[in-house]
């Protein structure tokens, strides 16, 4: 899938229910530019805001000390620098959580499996074994009166867990997960599919699911770096009792899983050796801003400039605001021009028209209208000769995208040619944050990861989870 497809993106995430950013508790360190030689850890015990009960539930068994000295490897091949006082180094203890993934977008009457080695059937919650799955190439998975069914196997619950023995194992569709796979029934009688794994091997099918391959090394890292922190905030806001904690799709960040087969029936890789070194390489770096981890929205294509956070996403910490991006020109989508029939174009407006006017007719100017505030989204003003309708540009944007024709973004002029409206613009995408063919022209000009993201995130700190 192309990385410039339309994305409400890391960019659609629920809106957070305490504040626009989570405390960090636990060890951390912080991680530094040191002129053009590399980078360094500023070392010491971090003062940290109390943590948050759900990050409390989330990092039971974060190590809090810091020590003095850590030897790893760099991102983008630097070395740390050497600390005045040496003390024995030691080796960062892993840090990756589980996330739990939502596969299927709505709630299924039906879901197809296929299992490559035997696998376990728990009820969720609990290490209870209530069953076992033997190797099926397809296997079908339905809701129950009484429980689940999975193949020829009825399971007296709503909630049950499938764990492989072994893994990669479990396929859902065409694409194949690492981890354990849960199957809720819901009180629709329909089935919702959960992909639960560890956070690194989540974020090396993300890396390359967000970011193509040919992409310079540093951009893709900014990128790990980014998602990570994108998938923790994500955590840290879900309720306890909640199901899931991303989507699979854009609406959190793409996630192909360990494989998946294109509609041809080739046999691709959802996560490859370059990416796991990728993560690898940035293991346990999240964006921080004032000691907490903050939502890192992210887009394909800004167009020249970012757009300022607090115009889109209500939780936009201060390292959202507007940047100059300087990268993007390279991008198919820096620029674009897309045709739309007129009658097309009311036919998409006219609902949400009808809120904003009983009765509008043909659509005769669409105008943005200027503001010197960045923190209100672009408006935009319709009217058909005797009405006036203002709507927000996200907005417009979402009911002209309804068809097979998308607009690419709310950075746009509307002009009438004949029997269409020709909207010319700028960048693909909410235009928040990182901007990942930004990011791709500047690592190709030598620039760092950490250089990347703090352009994107200025005032943030880049700090290393233990």
């Amino acid at each position: 899938m192309s990385q410039e497809t339309y994305r409400p993106s890391a960019a659609c995430a629920t809106l957070p229910r305490q504040g626009a950013s989570m405390p960090l508790n636990g060890g951390m360190e912080e991680v530094q530019q040191h002129g053009s030689e590399g980078m360094r850890m500023v070392v010491g015990r971090k003062n940290v805001t109390p943590p948050h009960p759900l990050y409390s539930r989330l990092f039971v068994g974060l190590a809090a000390a810091i020590t003095f000295a850590i030897a790893v490897p760099w991102p983008d091949g630097a070395q740390p620098v050497p600390p005045k006082l040496q003390m024995r180094a030691t080796a960062p203890r892993a840090f990756s959580p589980n996330v739990r993934v939502k596969l299927t977008t709505t709630p299924l009457a039906k879901i197809e499996l296929g299992i490559d080695s035997p696998c376990d059937v728990r009820l969720l919650g609990s290490s209870r074994v209530i069953g076992t799955l033997e190797p099926r190439k397809s296997v079908q998975a339905r809701a129950l009166v009484g429980g689940i069914r999975v193949g020829d196997r009825e399971f007296p619950a709503t909630r049950i867990e499938i764990v492989p023995r072994t893994s990669p194992a479990l396929w859902l569709g065409e694409h194949r997960y690492r981890g354990s796979i849960r199957l809720l029934k819901q009180p629709s009688g329909r089935l919702v599919a959960v992909n639960v794994l560890p956070m690194e091997d989540y974020l090396a099918s993300v890396v390359n699911g967000e970011t193509p391959a040919t992409f310079h090394q540093a951009a893709r890292r900014a990128q790990a770096i980014v998602a990570r922190t994108y998938a923790l905030y994500q955590l840290q806001q879900r309720p306890a009792g909640a199901d899931f904690d991303v989507y699979a799709t854009t609406r959190s960040q793409k996630y192909l899983g360990h494989q998946y087969r294109d509609r041809s029936g080739r046999l691709l890789a959802g996560e490859s050796r370059a990416s796991r070194k990728l993560v690898a390489d940035t293991q346990g770096m999240v964006c921080t801003y004032r000691g907490r981890i903050f939502c890192t929205y992210y887009s394909a294509v800004c167009g020249d400039r970012t757009t300022d956070g607090r115009a889109v996403f209500s939780d936009a910490a201060p390292p959202l605001r507007s940047v100059v991006c300087g990268g993007c020109r390279h991008a198919t989508y820096y620029r674009w021009k897309v045709r739309i029939p007129s009658a097309t174009v009311s036919k998409r407006l006219a609902p949400l028209l009808r809120k904003t006017s009983r009765s509008f007719g043909d659509i005769q100017e669409i105008s943005r209208v200027s503001t010197k505030d960045a923190a209100v989204a672009s408006q935009y003003v319709l009217t058909d000769g005797r009405r006036r309708a203002t709507i927000a540009g996200p907005d417009l944007r979402r009911a002209l995208s309804t068809g097979a024709q998308p607009i690419y973004s709310s950075n746009f002029q509307a002009n009438r040619d004949g029997p269409s409206w020709v909207f010319e613009g700028k960048g693909h995408g909410h235009g928040v944050g990182l901007c990942q063919w930004g990011a791709d022209g500047l690592a190709s000009s030598g620039q760092s990861c950490l250089e990347i993201v703090r352009r994107y995130y200025p005032g943030c700190k880049v700090v290393r989870l233990r």
